[in-house]
């Protein structure tokens, strides 16, 4: 991945990939069954757009200052994955939905704010962007994969 709009391409492939993984799954599946770990589907997509969150604000820092640094959960992602968890816990599916979508936005929009930056730095933030948009995917995999063993 060399440029920003390919990442736009790719995390637009991995949301599409995640939306049919979770559509028409009963609120049982959603929210009750603990399947990954300890988690349940809708602690995945708080996962997910908690790590879009973070990389959004780091985004943001780069487009201001011109300098990348990488993003709180590459520090200690069980850490950081643990954290994230713990806080959306009590997050009804509605909201977390919400939170998914919003994180989104914010990343997409701190991606417009880097497109002045040197073509050097766009690639380093395109890869790492790839990070996010294959992190997604093999989340909406593992769901698929899930959903076709309990025949959901």
């Amino acid at each position: 991945m060399k440029t920003l709009a390919d990442a736009m391409d790719a995390l637009g492939t991995s949301r599409a990939a995640l939306k049919d993984a979770i559509e028409d799954l009963p609120d049982e599946a959603l929210e009750v069954d603990r399947w990954y770990g300890d988690w349940t589907v809708k602690d995945i997509l708080c996962h997910i757009a908690a790590w879009e969150e973070a990389f959004a604000l780091t985004l943001e820092a780069t487009a201001a200052d011109g300098l990348f640094d990488s993003p709180p959960r590459h520090d200690d992602a069980s850490e950081f994955n643990q954290r994230t968890t713990h806080a959306y816990y009590f997050v009804e599916w509605e909201d977390a939905e919400e939170f998914l979508d919003e994180a989104r936005q914010l990343l997409v929009s701190a991606m417009l704010e880097c497109i002045t930056l040197p073509p050097e730095t766009q690639a380093i933030l395109a890869a790492e962007l790839a990070i996010e948009a294959a992190h997604e995917a093999e989340h909406a995999r593992a769901i698929e994969a899930w959903r076709k063993e309990r025949g959901l």
